[in-house]
């Protein structure tokens, strides 16, 4: 596996992680946060965008493997507050950290693995802290203020140390020493900096075992050579998007180079020549990408490159004996998107991979391809200005897998691809002008597994046409490709196997009960981007689509959601409904949905949701239903939802003005965390209205409404809501009690409305509110004792009527207190005892 393919797998590992934090539990020390175990060992401990002033104390009684901080707008780590936690990973990323003190770390000696502070503002090194981190192997400073490397930035590092990423800093050098004795380190990331030359000593004096680094995205004029050189296990190193504009022409140096792969990738360099590659003994892939190279001369390869790719330059000539030195060791040629005209002379025994897509050639023929057709495996020869491949051609393509063209064909018939080998496995097509497909077109292709077909105009298809690839079409993709009105199940049904099929952007206006009741093993069906106007109950369904798990049908022109229009589909995850004409959800439209997890229905005109609409959809993370015209909320349309997850519902940007509740039996069977109503015309509240979610709900949003004053009691009994977002209203007065309720609120937010003043004894029972946002209101003077109860860290106080510093109001709070902001009041002057 290549190292970036590596990359690449790495950061998808990372985002499945990040979704399966998604099904931890409230942690005890903060519901805000999630813990993977109840403790005394908490196992994984999340806190995601939540306000953090600092990291919570009560952690250091537990002990953590990973724990992970993202956009907290945290500040600072204090001495040895993680110092009882045992951690292996610690990610603090995307918060407002500019150093570390010395004992921040400290505890974590011979435990931590792996440090992450992407994305803060360290303006250096925090070498004090992470200097006895005996264990350290990978540490992540990337997208900070970093300007300078000192020499004994990473001392006692050097054994353990094995990746260091510092891309996306403020580096203009990479001062000589900066990595002496870093043994292990293997991997060095300096992307995206300002790095304009590196010295040949550079990296003298350790990096023994470096094998990649990363220098894309800074001002290097040339390769440094010479200090690649000095390393001898390198097999990595990427040059994209710098200034380089020769390789190896006209320089010398001590030892040659050997590399498994070299990025070179949005450089300068504009000619290809024999001088080269002559100071690398072997490179084995070439990346030469969006480079203005026009000519590509004789023998600038090395002896056993395997891979070369050269997309989107500006090539148009090449030379008969470009590629001879490789003409055994070539295998992947990619020089898709030039200017070449003609087909170059490939005499290439090894070559399996090419790509010559969107270039300008006639039609390719035998003559083209005999000295390199027969180890080929893939082949792409589309574009809009090819002319595709002539029928003789294909007999020289004995091995063919993979196959594109765009060769204009208004008719396939059996003649068309009679000449394509059994092996084929995947056709693409697309933009072929094609008008009418025959029966028996494919009937050489019985090992087919994908077939592209998209942007054609497809009126006809024999209704025999795919029953030769019944048992191997694996992926379907019928996308612009289509003149129907009626989705052509006849033809499609024998495909048994077919696991995607995609007909989004057509104009499909009807599917009949059985459309898809063939396709046992479908996972993915698109229907986006056609002009649907109804669904039949069970026109997919668990017997005929036991697997389905993605079903798209937005941008329609659906009108209403039945009941059991959606029911029993135990393997759906993803469901996409958004942008019909939908108008009302029947009850029971979504029923026993087992493993759905979203389903999108903004950008429709509901007006009116049935009572239990939505039942027993245990693992369900989010109901769209913004941007839609309903004027009242009904809770009871959720029974059974969310009950094994963390369920967010947006009903954003609709018309509701009075959220009222007439329930004739309180029932929690809804496990709603998160319910947001921003962007209405909500001015009353009722005292009851949210009594059904009372023991679930955790975030509240009603800002950008119109409320004047709060009812009184509404939310008394949100015994677990910890964050009530009430900004940009036209909240006048708050009553005493109003709040008396809220025991677990944490975040609070009044901004932006018409408040002058507030009871005394608002907040009594609130003692675990932490975050108070008053911003932007007329508030003259703040109570004495509001905030006696409290143990508020960040109190935002700007844009108020002060006269004077609060002193007496937060006295109460000075041992907490970590910001306050009193920007834009009247405030003349300060005590000095403050």
């Amino acid at each position: 596996m290549k190292f970036f393919d590596k990359l690449c797998l790495l950061l998808f590992l990372t985002n499945v992680d990040s979704r399966l934090k998604e099904q931890h539990r409230p942690c005890s020390f903060n519901p805000l946060c999630t813990c993977s175990n109840g403790g005394p060992d908490l196992g994984s401990v999340c806190c995601h965008n939540m306000p953090l002033m600092t990291v919570p104390s009560q952690i250091n009684n537990s002990a953590i493997y990973i724990m992970s901080l993202k956009d907290n707008k945290l500040r600072y780590l204090e001495d040895n507050s993680l110092n009882g936690t045992g951690l292996w990973k610690l990610q603090i990323n995307n918060n407002l950290l500019t150093d570390l003190p010395p004992n921040a770390l400290a505890g974590l000696e011979k435990t931590l693995s792996i440090l992450d502070l992407r994305n803060n503002n360290l303006i250096r090194i925090p070498k004090e802290a992470i200097q006895n981190l005996e264990k350290l192997s990978n540490l992540n400073l990337a997208d900070n203020k970093i300007a300078f490397l000192q020499t004994d930035d990473f001392r006692n590092l050097g054994t353990s140390l094995k990746v260091l990423d510092l891309s996306e800093n403020a580096l203009m050098q990479v001062q000589n020493d900066a990595f002496r004795n870093m043994v292990s380190l293997e991997l060095l990331n300096l992307a995206h900096n300002s790095i304009i030359s590196i010295d040949d000593i550079t990296f003298h004096g350790g990096l023994n075992n470096l094998k990649h680094i990363n220098l894309m995205g800074n001002q290097l004029q040339q390769i440094p050579l010479n200090a690649l050189a000095s390393f001898k296990n390198i097999k990595t190193v990427n040059l994209n998007e710098n200034l380089i504009s020769t390789i190896s022409e006209g320089r010398e140096i001590r030892n040659r180079i050997y590399l498994d792969e070299l990025h070179l990738e949005h450089n300068l360099i504009e000619e290809l020549t024999a001088e080269s590659f002559r100071l690398f003994n072997q490179v084995n892939r070439i990346f030469l990408k969006g480079n203005p190279i026009t000519t590509i001369n004789d023998t600038f390869l090395t002896a056993n490159t395997t891979e070369i790719y050269m997309p989107h330059c500006s090539i148009s000539e090449i030379t008969k004996n470009a590629f001879f030195i490789s003409t055994h060791s070539l295998q992947v040629l990619d020089l898709s998107y030039n200017k070449i005209k003609e087909f170059p002379f490939l005499p290439l025994t090894k070559l399996n991979k090419l790509s010559l897509s969107g270039n300008s050639l006639k039609e390719v023929t035998p003559e083209d391809i005999k000295y390199c057709g027969n180890p080929l495996k893939y082949l792409d020869i589309s574009g809009l200005k090819m002319n595709g491949l002539s029928q003789e051609s294909m007999k020289y393509l004995p091995n063919i897998r993979e196959l594109s063209l765009n060769k204009p064909t208004p008719v396939i018939n059996t003649e068309y691809l009679q000449d394509i080998g059994p092996s084929m496995e995947k056709l693409s097509l697309t933009r072929s002008s094609i008008k009418v497909i025959e029966n028996g077109a494919f009937h050489r292709l019985s090992g087919l597994k994908t077939l592209d077909l998209s942007h054609n105009v497809i009126s006809k298809i024999g209704n025999t046409t795919f029953r030769d690839v019944k048992h191997s079409l694996e992926k379907l993709v019928l996308h612009n490709a289509l003149k129907l009105t009626l989705f052509p199940y006849k033809v499609l049904n024998s495909l048994s196997k077919l696991e995607y099929l995609d007909t989004s952007s057509n104009r499909i206006q009807y599917l009949t009960q059985n459309s898809f009741s063939s396709f046992q093993n479908l996972r993915y069906l698109n229907l986006n981007h056609n002009e649907l106007k109804n669904l039949d109950p069970n026109i997919v369904n668990d017997m005929h689509n036991p697997n389905l798990s993605y079903l798209k049908v937005a941008f329609n022109k659906i009108r209403e959601l039945k009941t059991h229009i959606f029911r029993n589909l135990r393997n759906l995850i993803y469901l996409q409904l958004n942008d019909n004409l939908i108008d009302n959800i029947h009850k029971s439209a979504f029923l026993d949905l087992d493993s759905v997890m979203i389903i999108r229905l903004e950008g429709n005109l509901i007006k009116t949701i049935d009572n239990e609409a939505f039942q027993n959809l245990p693992n369900i993370q989010l109901i769209n239903l913004g941007y839609n015209q309903l004027s009242s909320f009904n809770l009871e349309a959720f029974n059974q939802v969310g009950r094994l997850s963390t369920l967010r519902i947006d009903v954003d940007h609709n018309n509701i003005q009075n959220l009222t509740g007439n329930y004739t039996v309180i029932h929690t069977s809804s496990n709603i965390k998160y319910l947001n109503f921003s962007y209405n015309n909500i001015s009353y509240l009722d005292t009851n209205y949210l009594d059904p979610i009372r023991l679930s709900l955790t975030v509240l949003d009603l800002s950008h409404n119109k409320l004047v004053n709060l009812t009184s009691q509404a939310f008394t009994n949100l015994a677990h809501l910890q964050t009530l977002i009430l900004s940009n209203n036209e909240i006048e007065s708050i009553e005493e009690e109003e709040f008396k309720g809220l025991r677990s609120i944490q975040i609070l937010d009044l901004s932006k409305n018409n408040l002058n003043t507030l009871p005394e004894n608002l907040f009594e029972r609130q003692k675990q509110l932490r975050i108070l946002s008053l911003a932007y209101n007329e508030m003259e003077q703040i109570p004495a004792d509001i905030f006696k109860n409290t143990i508020i860290e960040q109190l935002d106080l700007s844009f108020n009527d002060l006269q004077e510093f609060p002193e007496d109001s937060t006295f109460h709070i000075k041992d907490t207190l970590q910001l306050i902001d009193l920007t834009g009041n009247a405030i003349e002057f300060l005590n000095s005892a403050i």
